[in-house]
């Protein structure tokens, strides 16, 4: 076997310093079925309760949700992953990923609302002011304390 086509190992590419992952996790336990849940956070009219409007409102794989009001207003959100009434994965520069899924309960569906993002120290605190406002802001929707 010959190496003279071998080139090399690529290097990766290193970490900047104090890079770190950020992660919020909650859970809302909801007395109904997974569709209404589902339909409670992302039906275009309730969506834009908690993150705001846009003018195109599509859920499909690929989709980018450019909203011009609310808690996301001028952000563009893209939808990486859309099983509904199951899961939605999004992603945005703010808040990086938000998972959201639906597991059905006996009576009630629970929900866990993930949000991750790799920051760098001076973004740590936008990660936790927009996570915390669209939390707040959802909970309101729902009538949770």
């Amino acid at each position: 076997m010959s190496d003279a086509g071998f080139v090399g190992f690529a290097k990766s590419p290193k970490q900047r310093e104090g890079v770190a992952l950020q992660e919020v996790q909650e859970n809302i336990l909801l007395p109904v079925n997974r569709k209404v849940a589902a339909a409670a956070l992302f039906s275009r009219l309730n969506a834009a309760d908690w993150l705001g409007s846009s003018a195109k409102w599509e859920l499909g794989v690929g989709s980018k949700l450019v909203f011009d009001s609310g808690n996301l207003s001028a952000q563009t959100l893209i939808v990486s992953e859309s099983n509904l009434p199951r899961a939605l994965t999004v992603i945005t520069e703010s808040f990086g990923e938000m998972r959201v899924t639906f597991a059905r309960m006996r009576a009630s569906t629970k929900i866990e609302i993930t949000f991750s993002r790799w920051s760098i120290p001076s973004e740590f605190e936008l990660f936790d002011e927009t996570v915390a406002r669209l939390l707040t802001a959802l909970k309101t929707k729902l009538e949770i304390n």
